[in-house]
């Protein structure tokens, strides 16, 4: 096989094989290739610098794998690989080797390095409230929550590697901490949490809860958990989230340490007690981002993908850091997990096309937000969809697509296909409460165009009032139509004899009706829309390392059109509860959070193409339509346009724009 391995190549091989997941992990160019580990052996005895990708390349991981033949001991970035028989002869060394692994039982937190640069972030991290660290499973991330909430419990030095070395900051001790940690189950304390802290804490904070000598304290799981630290004298509280809300609220911590996805009720308790000491950072969080099953509030849309916007902080600044799977080294999590990982979550999915599997992989693979949390359109992702704005080409193709509500918020979507037959949304109006000559102006100045008077004017019999007759010209940006909901366009207006989409072509936007379909037919065409094809590179969007996202849309939309963004992040399915992200959805999506929506749908449902400039006919840059039964209601004369006199008679229509 020349060159790195594609995806494809990893699918057809079908079995682990080391050279060719070496070969494609070197090809990605990942940052954690060039952090440099100092590997003692026995072709180097005092020590020599490798590369990660130096490290992948030798023979060293398969002598750390062969645990009869060598004996291993990682601290820090210090890796020390000896056969067990060089051992044996070698007194010298062997006592070496004892000598190191005593140290490490005296606190493994002096020599913990972090595993990539969001782990260093958020450890660095000590001036938002509120900080979260989202990551798969098994990279490191609950690991590096302790560290971070060790170094805020006890008074460290400065010379300790993980300061002097590996650029985690010093902090100042200035007084004893009650923290409390948080995760599902008391099982999980007793299995995971609770023996990596005791790995990591110094032996002079333990003392009788270390497990050696003469007297052993042990911690009582059944009832108020704690461990109090002998030196420092602060004092970690073990909490669940099956606990209730007035436990955490009676606790007085001055941080709350928050493993995976906690409940939102327990988070404002714990926040009661927090917020009276006034620290920097109250809570922090490390956790996957995907969806529990039997938890509606997890996920993308959850609450605490929410904290993030600033929605629910309690005054507090929030900030996010990520690991992916490529961060840990070889002896954190093994080269195979991350081959077997990577294939499960977007190999074979992405030859498949499972878009499922693909967006839970944002979270277990990349360290992202699962989109599957009850969200109609789950399979939007603001990493791959969501782009920095740019000057479109004039010589795309426009579209526009309106939402009318007379008491809810009128939205119009301009949407630009390019030469590709991608579909942009580049801008939105969006506006509550008003009425469709106040709509008409500011659309049309927004798509870049004016109104001009036609010379004719409307008679409403009704009011007997008399209304100037515009008409949109198109100097700027030509749109090709402007597709309206065909239920208010056939709604008649209160206050005249006219319909909604009769008084939007008075004011000057020609529209006309969108296909009348309901929103469970127009959805799965919205949604093939999203789809990403993975096999080939974002054009925009870069990963944290610089490199291209692995995937391409068929749908992009410009930051700036934040009212889109937030709904379709945030519009559900009309069920109380979301607990199987494969169950049948219901028929209908909630009627909240769908102005921006319905209006895409229209859109999508009118089928927007991209039109080469040959193919475009303009007749002097103006829409100008009256319809059949406004000529016995309109007085008056033509005004001209750029390309001489309008006149009253109608033009026939062009047939390939409509117009």
């Amino acid at each position: 096989m020349s060159g790195a391995p594609t995806l494809n190549d990893l699918y057809e091989r079908g079995e682990f094989n080391w050279a060719d997941w070496v070969a494609y992990r070197i090809g990605t160019g990942h940052e954690s290739l060039d952090v440099e580990y100092r590997i003692f052996c026995d072709e180097s005895p005092g020590g020599h610098l490798y590369t990660y990708r130096e490290y992948l390349e030798s023979c060293l991981p398969q002598r750390r794998e062969d645990k009869q033949t060598y004996h291993t001991i990682t601290f820090g970035r210090n890796i020390l690989i000896y056969r067990r028989d060089v051992i044996d002869q070698n007194k010298k060394l062997r006592d070496e080797l004892k000598g190191i692994e005593a140290d490490l039982r005296f606190g493994g937190i002096r020599y913990w390095a972090p595993s990539g640069r969001g782990a260093m972030s958020f450890l660095r991290d000590q001036t938002h409230g509120i900080k979260l660290l989202l990551a798969g499973n098994r990279v490191g991330k609950s690991s590096t929550n302790l560290v971070d909430m060790i170094l805020s419990l006890i008074p460290t030095d400065p010379a300790w590697p993980i300061h002097s070395e590996y650029g985690v900051p010093h902090r100042n001790f200035d007084e004893p901490m009650r923290i409390g940690l948080c995760t599902y189950t008391t099982s999980l304390h007793v299995s995971r949490l609770w023996p990596e802290l005791k790995a990591l804490l110094p032996l002079r904070e333990l003392v009788t809860y270390s497990g050696r000598g003469k007297k052993r304290d042990k911690i009582s799981w059944e009832r108020n958990p704690a461990l109090p630290l002998a030196y420092s004298s602060s004092l970690v509280e073990f909490m669940t989230y099956k606990q209730a809300h007035e436990v955490f609220e009676s606790r007085d911590w001055h941080q709350a340490r928050w493993d995976e996805q906690g409940m939102n009720h327990l988070f404002i308790g714990a926040n009661e007690r927090t917020s009276t000491h006034g620290l920097p950072v109250q809570h922090a969080f490390s956790l996957t981002g995907h969806v529990v099953e039997g938890r509606p509030d997890t996920g993308a849309g959850s609450w605490i993908n929410k904290l993030e916007e600033g929605d629910g902080t309690f005054g507090h600044s929030v900030s996010t850091h990520h690991m992916n799977v490529f961060d840990p080294p070889d002896w954190v999590l093994p080269e195979k997990s991350k081959y077997q990982k990577f294939m499960q979550w977007v190999v074979e999915p992405t030859i498949r096309q499972d878009m499922k599997v693909l967006r839970e992989a944002e979270a277990r693979i990349w360290g992202g937000w699962h989109q599957g949390s009850g969200l109609v359109y789950d399979e939007f992702s603001v990493p791959m969809h969501v782009i920095e704005g740019f000057k479109v080409p004039n010589n795309w193709s426009f579209y526009r697509g309106i939402d009318h509500a007379e008491r809810g918020a009128t939205v119009c979507l301009f949407v630009a296909m390019s030469p590709d037959s991608e579909m942009y949304l580049i801008d939105e109006f969006y506006k509550k409460g008003s009425y469709v000559e106040e709509n008409v102006p500011r659309i049309v100045e927004q798509s870049g165009n004016v109104l001009v008077k036609t010379g004719r004017k409307y008679h409403d019999p009704r009011t007997s009032r008399v209304w100037d007759v515009y008409e949109e010209r198109m100097s700027g940006r030509y749109y090709h139509w402007t597709r309206m909901d065909p239920r208010s366009f056939e709604t008649s207006d209160r206050s005249s004899t006219r319909t909604i989409g009769k008084l939007y072509r008075l004011s000057g936007l020609h529209v006309t009706p969108a296909p009348a379909h309901q929103s469970p037919t127009r959805i799965p065409w919205c949604k093939k829309w999203l789809q990403i094809d993975y096999t080939q590179k974002h054009p925009y969007n870069v990963g944290p390392r610089g490199l291209p996202l692995d995937g391409r849309p068929k749908f992009y939309v410009f930051r700036h059109c934040r009212n889109f963004i937030r709904e379709i992040t945030s519009r559900g399915w009309k069920r109380e509860n979301v607990r199987d992200p494969d169950a049948t959805q219901p028929d209908q999506p909630e009627k909240k959070n769908d102005d921006t929506q319905n209006a895409w749908e229209y859109l999508v449902m009118s089928n927007p193409l991209y039109h080469h400039a040959s193919q475009t006919v303009r007749l002097g840059g103006t829409e100008h339509y009256l319809e059949e039964d406004d000529d016995d209601t309109t007085v008056g004369k033509a005004v001209k346009g750029r390309r001489g006199n309008r006149g009253a008679a109608r033009r026939k229509r062009v047939a390939s724009t409509g117009y």
